[in-house]
């Protein structure tokens, strides 16, 4: 359903006066604006003379799909009735460019479910061939329902057609989204390897680098909320193996909640880093529970020992990547332990375990001796 602005809004109020029980959505697509089609030929080096169609497609605005329309945008209202159900959002259709995304979050809480770009195709599209080497969108859930907003950037896209197919193949950019209530899991074999369900809930807890509701997307999507005392993360469930490559304009998050938990709002995390990311442009970031930023990691390296105060809070590893370049991603342990070090072997080989404290050797600092320069949080150590 393709909505101008002013119904999209009109429609989204309306289902937020008009309450009822069950699902209350808006499916919305979003189609690419001003569609220009042109044919022109190509004098290749070679001398070949080839002609071709370019379909373009211009910059549109951002586009809120929101609970609260915003500015006269196209929107979409989603809730769960009483009592409280799963929401289930899929795309049959995506189709964003690089440098557009569709940023997912959880209506209730805010918490950022999913930052998606490209071309999906959707499972049964496939075919008998499967989905291998496709991009496929996994299904995302939520307990009250999802906000959803849809940028592009300010860049027209122009798209080679190749001669003999159908230009408006191309120019058909855009998404359409579904969303129904959702049973939620049942058993540990709806999570995927390494998934387990909590019945609770109705929610999968994904294995190591799975994400999305059946944890069928074998990378990184979002921020997940982790509760164990320790335990693995990583950017894709095959991190860091030599044929491995990443998602390009990844946004992905882990907060620690065992660092604001009872009984252990104080003391320090142990973090274990290993990756190999595309220096400069894609980071692996390490902040506390305060949102103080404690390592900025690109590039290649690690095992990189670090350890954290924690403070009462819940200290976020977050992992982003831009638009070009591909590498395979990072792996970190963790762990809440009441003192900075246990051994010598905690202080990185440049220092000692000196009453549950590293004492650095000159020149290096931080609560693991990881760092070379002098740091606001690091504590006096030694005899």
């Amino acid at each position: 359903l393709v909505l101008g602005p002013a119904e999209a809004a009109r429609r989204a109020a309306a289902l937020r006066s008009e309450p009822e029980d069950g699902l209350e959505a808006l499916a919305v697509a979003v189609a690419a604006a001003a569609v220009e089609t042109t044919r022109h030929k190509v004098d290749y080096d070679h001398g070949g003379v080839e002609d071709v169609s370019l379909v373009r497609l211009s910059a549109a605005a951002k586009v809120g799909v929101a609970a609260e329309a915003a500015g006269g945008a196209a929107a979409v209202a989603v809730s769960a009735g009483a009592p409280p159900q799963l929401v289930e959002l899929t795309f049959p259709r995506f189709f964003v460019w690089q440098g557009d995304r569709v940023v997912v979050r959880d209506a209730a809480s805010g918490d950022l479910i999913a930052t998606l770009s490209g071309e999906a195709k959707a499972k049964d599209e496939c075919g008998v061939a499967g989905c291998a080497g496709y991009l496929t969108w996994p299904p995302l859930v939520a307990p009250a329902g999802f906000s959803f907003v849809f940028e592009s950037d300010h860049f027209d896209e122009a798209v080679y057609v190749p001669p003999g197919a159908e230009p408006s193949r191309f120019s058909a950019a855009g998404f359409l989204a579904s969303l129904r209530l959702a049973p939620g899991c049942s058993t540990d074999k709806s999570c995927g390897p390494g998934g387990v369900c909590r019945p609770e809930s109705g929610l999968c807890e994904c294995g190591v680098g799975r994400s999305g509701a059946d944890c069928s997307y074998a990378s990184c999507l979002g921020v997940r909320t982790l509760h164990g005392a320790s335990g693995v993360l990583a950017s894709s469930a095959r991190a860091l193996e030599p044929r491995e490559r990443y998602v390009n304009d990844a946004v992905c998050g882990w907060r620690l909640a065992a660092g604001e938990e009872t009984g252990r709002g104080r003391g320090f995390l142990r973090l274990s880093i290993e990756y190999d990311v595309e220096p400069s442009f894609d980071f692996v970031e390490v902040y506390d529970g305060s949102g103080t930023q404690h390592a900025q990691l690109s590039g290649a390296g690690g095992p990189v020992l670090l350890t954290i105060p924690v403070d009462g809070g819940a200290p976020l590893i977050r992992f982003t990547s831009d638009g070009a370049g591909r590498r395979s991603g990072f792996r970190a342990s963790y762990k809440f332990t009441a003192a900075a070090c246990d051994t010598h072997a905690d202080c990185s080989g440049r220092g000692a375990c000196v009453r549950g404290l590293c004492a650095c050797e000159p020149g290096t600092h931080g609560l693991s001796c990881d760092s070379k320069y002098c740091l606001a949080y690091n504590p006096p150590a030694g005899p």
